[in-house]
């Protein structure tokens, strides 16, 4: 409905019950006889339609192929649209589709020999296919506030409203940012990047595959912006009359053709384009001419008009029209209404019926615009059960304030949105375009935001798609006037309400929320879990069931040592803090050992969070201890052996790297000399894991498991070999997931260690140490549900020289690698999309965690006594590729003081 300035016409259409009229502010160029030139080449007898088309099979083939062309990355549903029309040309379609869609070829060739090679497995939900093809879902990508990428996981053809199958690819292709699609053709009408567009196309919709009913004053058909995209005409004028072209929507007065390009017009770097510039236009002429008609027989022809637009496919109907309802309906019940015009009631039942969006221009008077919208935009007063499937548009200016002439929403506040109607920029007859005003240039706006949304989310219903966009809404003043306020379609295509990852094969099941998922890797894995997820996404749910894909490499967190946070286990280390606090009770044979906790008064150091305690008894023959908070990886390592005393930055090279995973627990050892140079030990334990997410798990993960050792002991030589298992619940490898990866980790690790302690020359020792392990775990739930061959290593070499400047000084030279995984693979199960029925689509993918670097740590260290009672330890510390991650570095120094009184 729009202003044409102060004209008696637009005045009377507006204010009084006439017949249902059309206006628009400001006067059409064509009238004026303003002549835009066409482009060369260009000529309006062109076939705007697949079905409409008279010309020759070859000339029509040649603008399926133009088509194409223009448009490669929807060639494949030009040529299914074409295949029905002209089906005995298939085979020379499909030729055109193969010259104008390669990538899409290949994309299938090579998803297909992925899923060969058992890289990634498809889909496991079945999707049922429509007109012998699966409807796709390819997602885009959407920045949220929450970080990471985000995409749609849900599309497909929308139509009608009916069901359909759909199914979605487990990875989006690279996503561009929404002012890729901000051209100057975009930006020509202002009300596009006002409403936020961009946003919607960013995330891959346009309104292909939707159809929209234009009930106006019909459309100038050979229109630029219109070629292909128009299907169904109708003049329900001239059906009503019983004589003229039924398909005659020749648009005499321009309105419809500004209308419909507000919704649709194309996306061909000319002009401007529509809302959703790849939606179908259904166009239907209702514009009489002539002697007065009668109020009753015009609303026969409105619902006759709507009659047509369902059953030719219309997802949504605009109607940037309106007048007076004929009769005062407060003075009516809605039975009594609807025996007076059963012909329009039936028509609205049937919107309702086939879950389609009637959007109703709220309606222009330049002298005391209505409090209320007027005639159909305020229809559901008459029955509320139209409410949910209708939105009634007023206008607002640049500045998002309400136009003067704009009626209010009044008591169709329930149902009621705002939009931009000022100075819009459309197509009119003769391949021209205009800027006009009026609710009538509102109501396309929002009939285009509604088309976006039914082919992006197919799966929601009409009511639900108006709730969208008026919970989305920007709330800018009183509801009697704003109704829900402005449509915001960035607003809308974001995900509302908790965002949640489903883990069962239906979108009403299960499902555990994504804010508190992630994957805490332990440092043997560096980056290599990260690496591994780029471009892997998992779909998540919001409140009604909108699939969005989020990149999972963004939900991956480090628990690598970072230098500052770790300074108290450093420092621990090479101060020998901790060995300095260690007390030892003996009695005869038994024996107790203490050692103190260590706090730090720095927050982002931290403290130890555990003191220590061994009861010991030896034998002539054996020993045996029990422990409380061992130090596994210390006891039955090589530190203790080559580097006794020495100040260490870093030690875990020739530590048991596998048994210090072990923070808190329990610890026993029972050992036999076997003939003086050999000794047997064996070891058992359980506890709690090292990892800094146990505040953030529903249960600490733990393990248990056992070692043996055998050492033997030359004149200069000392040999030890161990093997033994971890077996760890809730973690790999000092690794844990949490929320939708799941929570239920069961690891089993088998290690090996080798190591010599040479001692090469008096005070002098040459240490190698090794160590190799191999994992695997299972899980029964949660997005990461097993591994195998996951193999681990670490080394290290030393050396160290005792009284080399000073008595009891100690200088110390050595090099090693931390714990690494080296290869294996862990295998996930990704929900990727959904189906109009409402099943889950998943994803198998097998990643390779191998980290991009290799640590090698160098380090040399000196300690010794300044004066009684008095040591020092000075120390340096460099790291090639820290935590496994490539093309890094760190050195770091330290000095110790000890004092003794």
């Amino acid at each position: 409905m729009g202003v044409r300035g102060f004209s008696f016409r637009s005045v009377l259409c507006a204010t009084v019950a006439c017949s249902l009229g059309f206006a628009t502010m400001g006067q059409a160029a064509a009238r004026e006889g303003v002549e835009v030139p066409r482009a060369p080449g260009e000529s309006r007898s062109q076939p705007y339609s697949f079905e409409a088309s008279p010309l020759p099979d070859d000339t029509w083939l040649s603008l399926v192929q133009e088509e194409m062309a223009k448009k490669p990355a929807q060639a494949a549903a030009i040529a299914g649209k074409a295949k029905q029309v002209r089906p005995h040309l298939s085979e020379a379609i499909a030729q055109l589709l193969e010259q104008h869609a390669p990538v899409a070829l290949e994309g299938t060739e090579e998803a297909i020999a992925a899923a060969d090679e058992g890289v990634t497995a498809g889909t496991t939900s079945g999707a049922a296919s429509v007109g012998g093809s699966s409807t796709a879902l390819i997602a885009g990508g959407l920045a949220m506030a929450t970080g990471g990428a985000l995409a749609l996981a849900a599309s497909g053809g929308g139509g009608s409203g009916k069901k359909k199958s759909e199914t979605a690819a487990d990875r989006s292709p690279p996503v561009p940012a929404p002012e890729a699609f901000e051209t100057p053709e975009y930006e020509a009408n202002w009300g596009l990047s006002f409403v936020g567009a961009s946003h919607a196309y960013a995330q891959g919709y346009t309104g292909e595959g939707i159809r929209v009913g234009v009930i106006d004053t019909g459309l100038d058909i050979d229109h630029p912006e219109f070629r292909l995209k128009v299907v169904a005409p109708f003049n329900p004028v001239n059906a009503w009359e019983g004589d003229g072209d039924v398909t005659d929507v020749e648009d005499s007065d321009g309105h419809g053709t500004h209308v419909s390009g507000i919704i649709a017009a194309a996306k061909d770097d000319r002009g401007m384009h529509g809302v959703a510039y790849n939606a179908t236009i259904i166009p239907i002429d209702i514009h009489l001419e002539g002697p007065y008609v009668a109020l009753g027989e015009r609303y026969d022809l409105l619902a006759t008009a709507v009659h047509h637009a369902l059953n030719s496919g219309a997802s949504v109907i605009n109607n940037s029209y309106g007048g007076n309802f004929p009769l005062n309906y407060r003075n009516y019940s809605s039975d009594e209404l609807r025996e007076i015009y059963p012909e329009i009631f039936e028509a609205f039942d049937a919107v309702v019926e086939q879950d389609v969006i009637m959007v109703a221009a709220a309606g222009n008077a330049l002298v005391n615009p209505g409090q209320n919208p007027a005639f159909p935009a305020i229809a559901p007063i008459l029955n509320e059960d139209w409410k949910g499937n209708w939105i009634a548009v007023g206008a607002v200016d640049q500045e998002g304030e309400k136009t003067y002439w704009s009626y209010s929403c009044g008591e169709a506040a329930d149902w009621c949105l705002f939009a931009p109607g000022v100075q819009i920029y459309a197509t009119i007859p003769g391949d021209e375009y205009q800027a006009l005003s009026g609710t009538s240039m509102a109501a396309p706006m929002v009939t285009g935001g509604v088309a976006l949304l039914r082919e992006a989310f197919p799966h929601l219903s009409a009511p639900e798609v108006q709730e969208i966009l008026f919970r989305t809404a920007d709330k800018v003043g009183p509801r009697e006037i704003f109704g829900h306020g402005i449509m915001n379609l960035e607003r809308a295509f974001a995900p509302i309400g908790r965002l949640a990852v489903p883990l069962s094969d239906k979108v009403t099941g299960k499902a555990i929320a994504l804010g508190g998922s992630a994957i805490n890797v332990s440092a043997a894995f560096g980056d290599g879990i990260g690496e591994a997820l780029k471009g892997h996404k998992v779909m998540a749910l919001d409140h009604y069931k909108r699939g969005y894909l989020f990149s999972l490499s963004d939900m991956v967190k480090s628990s690598v040592r970072e230098s500052r946070k770790d300074v108290l286990h450093r420092l621990k280390l090479f101060g020998g803090i901790e060995e300095k606090s260690v007390r030892t009770v003996s009695a005869g044979p038994f024996s107790i050992t203490t050692s103190s906790r260590l706090r730090a008064s720095d927050p982002l150091i931290g403290s130890s969070p555990y003191s220590r305690m061994t009861f010991a008894f030896s034998g002539e023959y054996f020993s045996a201890e029990v422990s409380m908070n061992p130090d596994l990886g210390r006891a039955f390592g090589f530190r203790e052996t080559a580097f006794k005393g020495a100040p260490m930055i870093e030690g875990q090279a020739f530590d048991q790297p596998h048994l210090a995973l072990m923070e808190t627990g329990f610890g026993s050892t029972l050992g036999f000399d076997l003939d003086g140079v050999s000794t047997l030990r064996f070891g058992a334990y359980t506890g709690n894991v090292e990892t800094r997410q146990a505040p953030l798990l529903n249960s600490t993960p733990t393990m248990y498991g056992a070692i043996a050792e055998l050492e033997r002991n030359f004149s200069a030589v000392t040999l030890r070999s161990s093997v033994g298992v971890v077996s760890e619940e809730g973690s790999l490898l000092g690794s844990v997931s949490r929320g939708a990866f799941g929570e239920e980790l069961r690891s089993t690790t088998f290690f090996a260690n080798l190591g010599t302690t040479v001692e090469v020359a008096p005070g002098t020792k040459l240490t190698l140490a090794g160590s190799l392990g191999q994992s695997s775990f299972r899980q029964n739930s949660g997005l990461i549900r097993s591994g195998e061959n996951l193999v681990t290593s670490s080394f290290g070499i030393g050396l160290s020289q005792s009284d080399l400047l000073q008595e009891s000084d100690i200088f110390t030279l050595a090099a090693g690698q931390p714990l690494r995984v080296e290869s294996g693979k862990v295998k996930l199960l990704l929900p990727v999309s959904r189906s109009l029925e409402g099943e889950i689509n998943y994803r198998r993918v097998s990643l390779n965690p191998q980290p991009s670097g290799r640590e090698i740590n160098l380090q040399a260290s000196y300690g010794f006594e300044v004066m009684e009672g008095v040591s020092t330890s000075l120390g340096a510390l460099h790291r090639f590729n820290p935590n496994h991650v490539s093309g890094r570095a760190e050195t770091l120094g330290m000095v110790s003081l000890s004092l003794a009184f």
